[in-house]
């Protein structure tokens, strides 16, 4: 017998699905419920509601996943989907546990999460960001409508952007340093015959860096970003000697949106 998974995507138009919150709003814009095959390995059985989070406060930057949550999640049959998830996950844990001890390793290919930070989409045309709240648990059959609500805690960055110079910094003696509330971790480093290469990683919106001897000559900065963390490019010979490091960086900004929607399955 052959098993076929079912992906069953409602595109749900916007009028009348708008919640307004002063400078915010939030627009319910699909909905997919996917039934797992019985033989699947990586349990992929999930109902997900993407949002439109409009904001006009700043640059969508990341989500404080401790500060969001679910209230409610379930459908009009009276199926929670919060306590559904935790139980598929309780069972998708005993089935690797199962299969580790006939020799099969399965890892968590996916987030636990009901929000998915790494399932973010947007447009620097338009104020706003994607949010994706997905359960593990489908909607019980015949079910017709699903009820969601929660609040969701972010980050924007600020259109300004600051400046501030660390006059004797020695790279070759620092892991880490500060610029404003947030460390800057230096990693990844590369031997490129006359200069070295590093990554920096930071949760602070890092817009250029720029290293001179004191002599306001160029002996090093931001040579490209790989992922969106900048990676540093400096001349050995300036790396065991204090210079001068000028960052551009812009301040990021905690809000909060809250939803409440009922929205159709259409089954």
């Amino acid at each position: 017998m052959k098993f076929f998974t079912v992906i069953i995507t409602l595109v749900i138009l916007s009028l009348g699905m708008v919640t307004a919150l002063g400078a915010q709003s939030v627009e319910v814009r699909e909905i997919s419920v996917k039934k797992n095959r019985p033989d699947e390995i990586y349990h992929r059985a999930a109902t997900k509601v993407t949002f439109w989070i409009n904001d006009n406060e700043g640059d969508f930057n990341s989500i404080v996943l401790e500060d969001s949550y679910l209230e409610v999640f379930e459908d009009d049959k009276g199926t929670d989907l919060i306590a559904a998830h935790d139980e598929a996950i309780s069972a998708w844990e005993d089935k690797v546990e199962s299969l580790a001890k006939k020799g099969h390793y399965v890892g968590f290919d996916r987030t636990q999460e009901f929000f998915k930070p790494d399932k973010f989409d947007w447009d620097d045309e338009v104020p706003g960001f994607y949010l994706d709240v997905e359960s593990w648990a489908v909607p019980a059959k015949g079910a017709q409508t699903l009820h969601i609500a929660g609040k969701v805690c972010y980050m924007v960055a600020l259109s300004d952007v600051n400046i501030e110079v660390l006059p004797e910094f020695i790279l070759g003696e620092t892991k880490s340093f500060r610029i404003g509330e947030n460390e800057i971790r230096l990693s990844d480093y590369e031997d490129y015959g006359d200069f070295y290469n590093f990554t920096l990683y930071s949760d602070t919106p890092l817009t250029d860096i720029v290293i001179s001897d004191g002599t306001e000559e160029w002996i090093g900065g931001v040579s490209y970003t790989m992922n969106g963390d900048p990676v540093m490019e400096i001349y050995k010979e300036y790396w065991n000697t204090p210079v001068k490091l000028e960052v551009s960086y812009r301040n990021l900004k905690k809000l909060t949106v809250s939803f409440d929607e009922t929205v159709g399955l259409g089954f």
